[in-house]
């Protein structure tokens, strides 16, 4: 990240918050690129970084305006990000994403104004999916696909607000249909 300068440092309450006037910022992560160089010179932007107990950062995050603006992120004791979000307007306007400790993403998911909206990606410590499904304000709302670590299907279906209807089916860990159940 590039800035013009840094006009203050605060620290209050084990928080630290910097605020930063700038004429660019980039921000690259794997899911969010932005370019700030749209703005004009009369936008500012200001970094406020929390701190934990021990004294490492918590989170960071960017506000203009009061609101956030651009990527959000939580961090494990050691440093990782645990969670990205992205803002715009103060307005999450991309994916929620969540990793394990070993740095691969645990959950990905597109929630608007609070609620999980579209479709959930979780996945195994590995890297492999574990299920997908649809939501709807908080509720399992659409198709339904869990797996096995080994990638096999465990079990599909539909949901309409966050009840399960029609055929849904299970399978064994070789894939091998066990049960049919309508609802």
């Amino acid at each position: 990240m590039s800035c013009s300068e840094y006009s203050e440092q605060l620290i209050w309450k084990n928080q630290v918050v910097i605020s930063l006037n700038c004429r660019f910022i980039l921000i690259t992560t794997w899911f969010f690129q932005m370019s700030c160089s749209e703005y004009s010179v009369k936008d500012s932007f200001e970094e406020v970084i929390r701190l934990n107990e021990n004294g490492g950062v918590y989170s960071k995050a960017y506000l203009k305006d009061g609101r956030f603006e651009g990527p959000y992120y939580e961090f494990d004791e050691s440093g990782k990000v645990k969670i990205l979000i992205t803002y715009s307007e103060g307005k999450i306007v991309g994916p929620i994403i969540e990793y394990f400790d070993n740095g691969k993403i645990e959950t990905i998911s597109l929630r608007e104004e609070g609620t999980e909206e579209g479709i959930v990606y979780n996945f195994f410590p590995t890297g492999t999916i574990q299920s997908l499904y649809e939501t709807k304000g908080n509720l399992p709302d659409g198709f339904e696909y869990f797996y096995f670590s080994n990638g096999k299907l465990e079990h599909s279906g539909y949901n309409k607000g966050g009840v399960k209807i029609g055929t849904w089916t299970f399978y064994d860990s070789s894939g091998i249909v066990k049960s049919e159940v309508n609802h």
